[in-house]
């Protein structure tokens, strides 16, 4: 009679580890037809060990390693590790059932969880919340950007069974078992069986939900003390350009300004000036410079600067949402896109703010973003950073940023995971412009646009760029109000 193939490969299956929790449990039954293997096997095992001496060796030589091919079958006969097993409700701690253990449960996105479109008409102010106007003509109305989605998370359940059972479980699909090699961990790795009481300590993983912008518990606050002084070793790092430019781009910067800005000598105003990069160039330049900021460090830093090269320029201490200048400035400055820190609403009164601080027909020069360097949507990522803006310390950095072009905002959020386990978060968030907003934008401050450039170069901004360099100047008939006092 002629042998079924089919058959004779289901049953090779069976015996190289066809059910997973057979082989975990250690179960006594043998397929048929291995008995007389298993008992050459069995004889092989209780000869002493001189047979693993070689002729005239001292010592046993090491039991030789099983390789791949040869019979599993002798691994059924080993004594199972005994396991804790808490009041008969323990579970082993091998989710994965690969047997390293140290999984709790396996986080399964459900992908069916979408942004709902209705909540997305809210956009970034939270209005009377955060101090800022609830709407605005030019604006968004309404205050800000529900959670654009969260992401639903289900923990599959661990198989309620233990090493012995003797059978794999019925709940998961032979699909997702174990592989004929997988075999059963032995010794101290084998896994660890928690007590019912301590699996309801540990808690699933969940993917964190989409930033909101501008949201006060998580928004980096320049002013902080701490963070300034972060905040400058970032300023001066010359391996990038996350806080300042470069030094090179900052002097091609200045020759830049200083075509576009009136000839020196005159008063210039360098809002949100940072550690002085820019303030103590044009003042080596001519200009009688005026430098504000929140951040007690890089003021520090920058006067430090200022004195070392031996020229004067008064740095303040003003946040720009309560600057109040006299009218004595013959330019302002405001670059490396300082307007998208604020909300809409907020754009206009910081602009009126800077705009009464000049003369009639003084210039104010102000950079501008269009898009991130990144397409629309959701970028994660993660590095071990020696420091970071939310840690001096060597830890894990968590970066998420999301570009939503349709309501032409962009974050950035960052969580640090500490040493001793504690998390820290804080994000920035851009509310960016388009080239059709900007000349309307500008006039409700008192602004007149005379020219938008693309970037730092000398082309006019096109719908292709991606950073503007607006020039305007301040309106001699009045300035649309006057800046509100908050």
């Amino acid at each position: 009679m002629v042998a079924d193939p089919v058959a004779g490969d289901q049953r090779d299956d069976d015996h190289r580890g066809g059910g997973e929790g057979a082989q975990v449990a250690g179960a006594d039954e043998e397929p048929e037809g291995d008995a007389e293997r298993h008992e050459l096997l069995e004889g092989a095992a209780a000869q002493p060990e001189e047979h693993d001496r070689g002729e005239g060796d001292d010592h046993p030589r090491p039991p030789r390693r099983r390789e791949r091919g040869d019979d599993p079958g002798d691994e059924r006969d080993r004594p199972a590790t005994p396991l804790a097993d808490a009041e008969g409700e323990g579970v082993a701690d091998d989710a994965a059932g690969d047997g390293r253990g140290g999984e709790p449960g396996v986080a399964v996105v459900d992908p069916s969880a979408e942004a709902d479109d209705g909540a997305l008409d809210e956009l970034e102010d939270d209005g009377e919340e955060r101090g800022a106007d609830a709407s605005d003509d030019e604006g968004v109305d309404g205050a800000r950007l529900a959670t654009a989605g969260v992401a639903e998370v289900h923990t599959l359940a661990v198989p309620d069974h233990q090493p012995g059972d003797g059978e794999a479980p019925d709940d998961i699909p032979a699909s997702e078992r174990s592989g004929g090699e997988h075999q059963p961990v032995r010794g101290s790795h084998a896994p660890r069986v928690l007590p019912s009481a301590a699996m309801r300590r540990l808690r699933p993983s969940a993917i964190p939900p989409f930033p909101t912008p501008f949201d006060a518990a998580a928004e980096l606050d320049w002013g902080d003390p701490v963070m300034s002084r972060r905040l400058l070793r970032e300023h001066l790092d010359q391996g990038h350009d996350g806080a300042s430019r470069r030094i090179a781009t900052i002097e091609r910067h200045v020759a830049r300004l200083s075509r576009l800005l009136p000839a020196p000598p005159g008063r210039l105003l360098d809002a949100a000036c940072g550690p002085g990069l820019y303030a103590v160039r044009l003042a080596r330049r001519g200009w009688h410079v005026v430098g504000v900021d929140t951040g007690s460090a890089v003021l520090r830093h920058a006067r430090r600067l200022a004195r070392d090269a031996g020229v004067v320029v008064g740095f303040r201490h003003i946040d720009l949402r309560r600057l109040d200048l006299p009218p004595e400035f013959d330019a302002v400055i405001l670059v490396y896109f300082i307007l998208e820190a604020f909300p809409r609403s907020r754009q206009v009164d910081v602009l009126r703010r800077l705009a009464a601080a000049l003369r009639p027909g003084g210039r104010l020069v102000a950079e501008l973003r269009v898009r991130p360097e990144q397409p629309p949507g959701r970028i994660t990522g993660w590095d071990v950073v020696p420091h970071s803006l939310l840690s001096d310390e060597p830890h894990l950095l968590l970066t998420d940023t999301v570009y939503d072009e349709r309501r032409h905002t962009y974050m950035l959020r960052e969580i640090a995971v500490l040493d001793d386990g504690t998390v820290e978060i804080q994000q920035t968030t851009g509310r960016l412009v388009t080239l059709a907003e900007v000349p309307g934008l500008f006039a409700r401050a008192g602004l007149a646009v005379r020219a938008v450039y693309d970037g730092w170069t000398r082309y006019r901004a096109t719908g292709l760029s991606e950073t503007l360099l607006v020039v305007a100047e301040r309106q001699r008939q009045g300035l649309g109000g006057g800046p509100r006092r908050t």
